[in-house]
């Protein structure tokens, strides 16, 4: 006797692909009795003996309905793996992306990331802030490049923590992000944030530098600290808005060494 819980299965293998729903509904699948009879057909003439042209002619007949049931399932298969393989490869392109667009020390866009920006969102309000990390060369020559890279590391997390932006390759998204931070090289950072706002501009400036300065170095660097100078720019996306930052933070970083680093810093 058939279980009928099996009954849902053999009416799929034996329904057309295109008719195949999640749960078969056994009183809509045409023709349910003969369909089912099909089974139980075939499955009587396989035990059959005899070579009479009527039984070979229904063995045949059992056949073709087994193969058809195998070629749709064989059909889906094909097509599930084929789906699983665009999915897969697509996860692999995004990864291999995600990695071509971060700074591997820091975990920061790179400067390739911090360009893609740009050119994807030219001509819209944009604030460019340049951040340098103040006397590094120094740090590097007398505590070692082991010790710069904590540095740079350190920093990296101190200034993603204000604009609220996360580091790491699964972080970068330029398409829907408001803010990017990027290393562009040595102890060169640059950040990219969606509006012209001069006043928001300050105020993330300070809060730029504020996050470093707090930050406690004697674990690393004795009595020494490591500060940075921010500049900023507002306008519109493009490598213009990036060079009048740079053009600030250079005077701020000049202004700095004329007058000495605040007590705080």
């Amino acid at each position: 006797e058939l279980d009928p819980r099996r009954v849902p299965m053999l009416l799929r293998l034996a329904t057309p692909a295109s008719s195949w729903a999640e749960q078969p509904d056994l009183d809509t699948v045409e023709p349910r009795v003969e369909t089912f009879a099909h089974f139980l057909y075939g499955r009587a003439l396989e035990r059959s003996q005899g070579d009479s042209p009527a039984l070979c002619a229904a063995r045949r007949h059992a056949q073709l309905l087994a193969a058809q049931a195998w070629h749709i399932r064989a059909a889906s298969g094909a097509a599930l793996s084929a789906q699983i393989d665009a999915a897969r490869l697509t996860d692999e392109n995004q990864a291999l992306r995600a990695q071509a667009l971060t700074d591997q020390l820091t975990g920061t866009g790179n400067r390739r990331a911090f360009f893609n920006r740009i050119a994807e969102r030219r001509g819209q309000p944009a604030t460019v802030l340049s951040i340098d990390l103040d006397g590094f060369k120094a740090i590097n020559d007398l505590h070692g490049h082991t010790v710069g890279d904590v540095v740079l590391q350190r920093v990296s997390v101190a200034l993603a923590e204000p604009l609220g932006v996360s580091l790491g390759e699964s972080a970068l998204d330029s398409t829907t992000d408001t803010a990017i931070i990027a290393r562009l090289g040595g102890d060169e950072f640059a950040v990219a944030l969606d509006g012209d706002d001069l006043a928001r501009a300050a105020d993330i400036a300070s809060q730029l530098s504020e996050a470093v300065n707090s930050l406690d170095w004697e674990g690393l660097l004795g009595t020494e600290r490591q500060t940075v100078s921010v500049g900023f720019a507002c306008g519109s996306y493009g490598t213009e808005l990036l060079e009048s930052s740079d053009l600030a933070m250079y005077v701020r970083k000049a202004a700095r060494t004329q007058t000495g680093p605040p007590k705080n810093s």
